[in-house]
């Protein structure tokens, strides 16, 4: 019996692969990462082919470098999902690796999955993952609507695990939740107010830009501080979970900037590792 594995991001979108993932193959083993560590893991994974034939390995939502990539692609047993302009290149060389940044993660899955398996339940689900993590793209907005948010928010608030059990539950959010979610719409503004008084703003090239520290709503914060402050971007930085994050007007690719720091994205939202070349990776982007 074929065993299979799935290596997914550990955001929304990511964890959004995985419930569906799971809908259809409730066996499979799920493994979330992020871009500091997703080489890592996925090395580990691939140490497990070498030894057992039946494996099968789907990586969604994220990437992997050369190196790992050209190791992969002698297995065969394996596929890439992802939608991150950064990762283009790898569904120019390997049939396996598919690259459309016109949609989300979670997108590719649902529509890789649901002409074998009843996911039109999950529809909505996939919408509002959609509308949330391509910032409105896929609606002609340039940013999510308020349930897309509230989605956002409360996969925060309950984290991954919590999360990925409720929704592969049922795909609506259960009553319980509905008050619990307008009062982090609440506290999210608050935090977001505060954001703008701690943002540093620089200047380059005729253009503003921002730093501030953001331990949480990150998406969120990022946008208001780029459209409260008028910058072409802002920096995000999470010392405590070792993460960066940059969002933007879109007219500056900053995809282009994390991937100087390890990291890559969309044009208008991107994340990088904090480690200990940071400082100078930073520099680096400013």
């Amino acid at each position: 019996m074929t065993k299979r594995v799935l290596i997914t991001h550990n955001d929304l979108d990511g964890i959004g692969c995985a419930i569906l993932f799971a809908k259809c193959f409730p066996d499979a083993a799920i493994v979330t990462t992020d871009y500091n560590r997703v080489n890592e893991v996925v090395e580990k994974i691939e140490k497990l082919l070498n030894r057992e034939e039946d494996i099968d390995i789907l990586i969604s939502d994220i990437s992997v470098n050369e190196a790992m990539a050209e190791r992969l692609d002698k297995h065969g047993k394996v596929g890439l999902l992802d939608h991150h302009d950064t990762s283009k290149w790898l569904s120019e060389k390997y049939h396996w690796a598919h690259v459309d940044s016109s949609k989300c993660g979670t997108r590719m899955v649902y529509e890789m999955f649901s002409q074998r398996f009843h996911l039109e339940d999950y529809a909505k689900f996939v919408d509002l993952v959609e509308d949330w993590d391509l910032w409105g793209q896929a609606t002609g907005k340039d940013e999510p609507g308020k349930d897309a948010v509230k989605l956002e928010l409360l996969f925060g608030f309950l984290g991954h695990s919590r999360f990925f059990n409720m929704m592969v539950s049922s795909p609506k959010i259960p009553e319980k939740y509905i008050e619990v979610v307008e009062i982090l719409w609440e506290k999210f503004y608050n935090y977001a107010e505060e954001s703008i008084k701690l943002t540093q703003i620089h200047k380059k090239d005729g253009y503003k830009f921002g730093i501030c520290i953001a331990e949480r709503y990150k998406s969120l914060v990022g946008h208001v501080l780029v459209k409260e402050l008028d910058l072409e971007y802002v920096i995000l930085l999470d010392p405590r979970r070792g993460q960066g994050s940059l969002r933007g007007k879109g007219n500056i690719h900053l995809g282009e900037l994390a991937k100087q720091a390890g990291g890559g994205g969309h044009r208008k939202a991107a994340g990088f590792p904090l480690g200990n070349n940071s400082v100078q990776a930073i520099l680096n982007m400013v």
